[in-house]
Formats: structure tokens, sequence, C-alpha cells
């Protein structure tokens, strides 16, 4: 899906894809997300990789927020609930979050606690990241059936 919203005002480009391959022995789905907007020197790249494989299920993300020369990004691997996701703010490592099964831990770059700062800054991206991915999903709305498996 390629547009763009447009409120007479600020103008939202926009590419949206999901890859969906099934064989009988494993998944694999590739969505890429692109946002710009430009009057808004705002950028947001979305790149998340699933595979399932016999019993082993992995997630590899890499995304990017960009806005004017400050750059966030969010990467890292997940097989089987466990992994590590790195946030860095231009470049350097800020927090890293682990996951392992049910639980989930945030620490700054050396293992230390985060700071205040650090933590609203993560707490802000995480809830950017929810509104975006949610206004995502409304794009797909009318072309989700061409997801629905056994419907």
């Amino acid at each position: 899906i390629a547009g763009y919203l447009f409120d007479g005002e600020t103008q939202v480009d926009f590419t949206l894809s999901h890859a969906i391959q099934v064989t009988f022995a494993s998944a694999t789905i590739d969505i890429d997300y692109q946002i710009d907007i430009e009057n808004r020197d705002f950028s947001l790249t979305v790149n998340l990789g699933i595979s399932e494989v016999g019993d082993v299920n992995e997630t590899t993300l890499d995304i990017t927020v960009a806005h004017g020369r400050n750059t966030v990004t969010v990467t890292g691997t997940v097989t089987n609930e466990v992994g590590t996701l790195e946030v860095a703010g231009n470049g350097e490592v800020f927090a890293t979050i682990t996951l392992s099964g049910d639980a989930v831990s945030v620490v700054g770059a050396n293992g230390e606690p985060l700071t205040e700062r650090q933590e609203r800054a993560l707490r802000e991206l995480m809830e950017m990241l929810d509104k975006a991915f949610n206004s995502f999903d409304s794009l797909f709305r009318p072309v989700r059936w061409l997801f629905e498996v056994g419907s």
C-alpha cells in the first residue's frame, strides 16, 4: 500500500508492505513500513521479520525514527520469546530491553538503571510506535481479508 494523507497543510507519505511465505515446514513474514512528513522533517522506518521453522520462532526488529538531525533506533532479535533490543539515540545506545519469557528488564547501556529522562523518552517512543502501528493497521483494514487464512 502506497499513498499519502493530506489535511490541507501537512502531507504524510507512506509505503506499507507485508510479504508472507508459507511452506509445509516454515513460515516467514516480512513487514516494511516507511512514513515521511517532509514539512516536519520527520520519518519512520520499520522493518520487521518473523520466521517460524519447526519449534523456532524468530523476530528481528529494526526501527528508525528521525526528526531533523536526531535519530532514534530500536534494533534486535527475539527467539522463542528470549532476546535483546537496543535503543539508541543518534547512534549511542541508551537502553537495553531484555526479554526472557514473561519477564522484561530495561537497563541503561552499561547495565545501570535508566535516568528519569531516559525512562520518559523510552515511554514516549513506545507510545508513539504504538500509535503508528495502530494507524498502519487502519490503513490495511480494506484489504485485511487477504491475510486471513482458513476463514
